[in-house]
């Protein structure tokens, strides 16, 4: 409890910096914190020092980088070291707040009410065969929390800024990049989730939970898109519509899970969570095209509705080919897979994406290239 404020005023530090764009002291000081907090326990055992001692410890290795977060926020703001209150921006700043802690508040219940129920319903060992699969496919989530990580303070000042036409631009690739991105991955998942199971925790887990992957493969993907929508409520000053929409989910949530798990089990329960997390993409999108009329238009000129089916295509002939070719050589289905994705990103570069896609493609290609490559040792 000592650290619980410590790390509510670094998390807040943190946003400050993002805010100004400066997301590399901030990952510099992340690493270094979550490093500690591997490192110091280890240190504080081979000292002799007890569990107190190795919690003093970490709390103060948290306190080293709260400080850090001060230099780095004064150093960057010097306006800040002057600071006076203003109880009208304090007013909006608890209701803006009041309502994103409502929403991360009820946003795990919905994610970890399956597991709850399964553990009600069936054998703690259902939760057993469940939680790894919806474990591990979660981690595809990184990639739209990055994405939108960073979107959220320029949604933010391009809003002040009144350039709304940038902001329907960056909505419109955030989330064609996102779809483009994530659906060769869920497709490799989905595909080949039975021998991942199989390999990562042995063949008895992989026959329970391979239909649940695949399910929770498709929803992940659907929840990723509804990473740059909610984001962007957000940014325009409307917390409130993301964490109404949690409230009006969770009951429905509740109810359907306890069904389709009574019914059909861990699928049953993977089936509820796609459909919960489907509903909050519909209706967040719906709110985004509310508050920015022109939202759909712009998706449109980038091509978003193509790349939309261009990605079920790509789904739904992979999971044919799956069906059709299980007993097949993994070989065989390699290079069916190869083959489908190879096809989907020669038309996705051919059709779905513009010049400015294809130059911002290029120039990542390049940097990484150039971080990758080997300098040849001078000649002496």
């Amino acid at each position: 409890m000592v650290g619980l404020p410590i790390v509510l005023v670094a998390t807040s530090l943190g946003g400050v910096l993002e805010a100004t764009q400066r997301f590399d002291i901030t990952n510099a000081i992340r690493t270094a914190s979550i490093s500690a907090s591997f490192l110091v326990p280890i240190v504080g055992i081979s000292l002799g020092f007890n569990l107190a001692g190795i919690v003093l410890l970490l709390v103060c290795a948290k306190i080293l980088a709260l400080a850090a977060l001060f230099v780095a926020v004064f150093s960057t703001i010097p306006v800040l070291r002057n600071i006076r209150t203003d109880l009208g921006i304090l007013r909006r700043v608890l209701g803006f707040g009041s309502w994103i802690t409502l929403s991360n508040g009820i946003s795990p219940v919905l994610v970890n009410l399956d597991r709850y129920v399964l553990a009600i319903l069936l054998p703690i060992t259902a939760v057993g065969y469940y939680t790894p699969a919806s474990q591990a496919i979660s981690y595809l989530s990184i990639v739209p929390a990055s994405v939108t990580s960073t979107l959220f303070p320029t949604y933010s000042m391009l809003s002040g800024m009144g350039q709304y036409g940038r902001i329907h631009a960056l909505f419109a690739r955030s989330v064609k990049y996102t779809l483009l991105v994530l659906s060769p991955l869920v497709v490799i998942l989905a595909c080949f989730s039975s021998e991942l199971l199989t390999v990562w925790i042995g063949q008895e887990y992989a026959t329970q939970s391979t239909l649940a992957l695949k399910i929770l493969a498709i929803g992940v993907l659907i929840n990723a898109l509804a990473f740059s929508p909610s984001t962007l409520l957000q940014a325009m000053g409307r917390p409130d519509i993301p964490a109404k929409f949690h409230l009006l989910e969770l009951p429905i949530h509740a109810g359907l899970t306890w069904i389709f798990i009574q019914n059909w089990g861990i699928t049953g329960a993977a089936l509820a969570w796609s459909i919960r997390v489907s509903l909050d993409a519909i209706m967040l999108f719906a709110a985004s095209f509310y508050v920015l009329g022109n939202l759909r238009r712009y998706l449109a000129a980038h091509q978003f509705g193509l790349c939309a089916i261009l990605a079920v295509a790509l789904v739904a002939a992979s999971l044919n080919v799956d069906a059709l070719a299980a007993a097949a050589p993994i070989f065989i289905r390699i290079i069916l897979l190869c083959t489908m994705i190879a096809v989907f990103v020669l038309t996705v570069w051919v059709m779905a994406i513009d010049n400015t896609d294809r130059d911002i493609i290029r120039s990542l290609c390049r940097k990484l290239r150039g971080q990758w490559r080997v300098e040849k040792p001078s000649a002496i």
